[in-house]
């Protein structure tokens, strides 16, 4: 039984890392794929870490049977050669997800891939009856797993996908829209940052962590460049009126990040929700009659705040999708929650005229 190891415990199993040192005393890093037998062969990788785990992932897998292959084995490969492709938000989300769908379809009997049926994913749903909108992130996870492992990728299996035609649990959609009185309430108890953080989200309807990753050299020219982190998409802001008003101010005493916390750096996501709740606590506890509307707002809302002001001042769908950088007219329509208001048609006044 060989010995358990101590280093590099980030690498997968049967990959390795050797250093080469140079004259200078520098040295770089190699990796290698361990065969396995009793010669301790190993084939080299490569330096670059990310190549490398995609040529171990390759060679991991060519020494297992078609039919001898997991969801494990091919979970372990999508985790390490499709997950650093995304944004880092969506990355970390998979990294949970996967973690579910591992312990379901792995533990001590992992599940052979092509044994996997429609009845296993209906199974997964009721295991996880207590999480539904995540069981169905999951199997969404699951369904492109299987995606990379058909004929024209990976080339794993010929089946068609088990999910197909299996019924998801059902969702709700959100449905909050932070009215003005709201906005303004949750204001008053705003710190200069938050408070700056907020008209900024709501001026250009952008993510919570694409208005925080704002940085000075994205102004230029009156003209603030978004890249999306989800989607990569570019949008250019023309800044006046009130953007003008906060970027100019906030200008004066920024060095890298438009948005900082008190020691001058990147305000994270994870600190602006805790400023935002602290925020809604406080608001709460002095209107308390508002609690049942306050408590459902979240930063993320006002996204879909700016989106629906916009549809509704314009009355175009267009302008929305503009506005919220969407490429599908569809998704547009779920950040749209409200509607135009409908005028009454004013016939006891018509009939009096024509009296």
């Amino acid at each position: 039984m060989g010995r358990k190891p101590t280093t590099n415990l980030n690498l997968p199993k049967g990959m390795r890392a050797r250093k080469r040192y140079r004259k200078d005393g520098t040295f770089t890093i190699h990796y290698f794929y361990d065969v396995g037998d009793k010669k301790r062969t190993e084939i080299p990788l490569g330096k670059d870490y990310h190549t490398a785990l995609k040529k171990w992932a390759d060679l991991d897998m060519s020494q297992i049977p078609k039919t001898g292959i997991t969801f494990v084995n091919v979970a372990l490969r999508y985790k390490n050669e499709v997950m650093p492709t995304k944004a880092p938000k969506t990355a970390r989300e998979n990294q949970y997800q996967l973690e579910n769908l591992m312990t379901f379809f792995g533990g001590d009997n992992p599940a052979p891939l092509e044994a996997i049926e429609p009845q296993h994913i209906k199974e997964y749903l009721r295991w996880r009856s207590n999480a539904p909108v995540a069981a169905n992130r999951e199997l969404a996870l699951f369904s492109h797993i299987w995606t990379m492992c058909s004929d024209e990728h990976w080339g794993y299996t010929s089946l068609p996908c088990p999910k197909k035609g299996v019924k998801l649990n059902k969702e709700t959609p959100r449905e909050v829209y932070v009215e003005d009185y709201l906005y303004d309430i949750l204001y008053q108890f705003a710190d200069p940052t938050m408070k700056d953080a907020m008209d900024i989200a709501y001026l250009i309807g952008q993510r919570p962590a694409d208005v925080l990753k704002i940085q000075v050299h994205h102004i230029h020219d009156n003209i603030l460049t978004i890249k999306q982190n989800k989607t990569n998409a570019r949008l250019r802001f023309a800044i006046s009126g009130s953007l003008k008003n906060i970027i100019d101010r906030r200008l004066e005493t920024a060095s890298v990040y438009l948005l900082c916390n008190s020691r001058g750096k990147q305000l994270t996501v994870n600190a602006m929700e805790k400023r935002f709740a602290k925020m809604r606590a406080a608001a709460i506890a002095q209107y308390p009659e508002l609690e049942s509307e306050l408590v459902e707002c979240q930063f993320r809302d006002l996204r879909a705040k700016s989106g629906t002001d916009v549809y509704l001042s314009a009355e175009s769908m267009e302008a929305a999708q503009k506005q919220l950088g969407h490429t599908d007219k569809k998704m547009t329509q779920v950040y749209i929650r409200r509607e135009p208001t409908i005028q009454p048609l004013d016939v006891l006044d018509k009939k009096k005229d024509k009296k």
